[in-house]
């Protein structure tokens, strides 16, 4: 747990410190791998919030902040890291998204 992680008023977890971003494809997976381990995060302090996967889809993202053993995801955090996970294109699943550094389309073809 790192020092700038926390609580708000309402008992919701709170980070106002550093966190990773890292971009990805298949945004729509990844939501729902984190949200079947119960690993999808809402920081309040940004404006950009994803409770669902609709709304993952149309952020273009979602947080997570907690990682865990997806084996054994009863057992806690390994580490708490707020990461946001950002998708490579837009909702339209074609476009690239306006921040992703990558070059597109990627040397595979996807």
């Amino acid at each position: 747990r790192h020092a700038e992680s926390g609580e708000d008023e309402d008992g919701r977890p709170v980070n106002h410190g550093v966190h990773l971003s890292f971009y990805l494809r298949n945004l729509p997976a990844a939501f729902e791998a984190a949200d079947a381990l119960g690993a999808v995060y809402v920081n309040h302090r940004f404006s950009r919030r994803a409770y669902t996967l609709s709304e993952a889809r149309d952020q273009c993202m979602f947080r997570v902040l907690d990682v865990v053993d997806p084996e054994r995801p009863g057992e806690g955090p390994l580490i708490r890291l707020e990461q946001e996970v950002r998708s490579v294109v837009k909702a339209d699943g074609v476009t690239k998204y306006k921040s992703c550094p990558l070059d597109w389309p990627l040397a595979d073809g996807r």
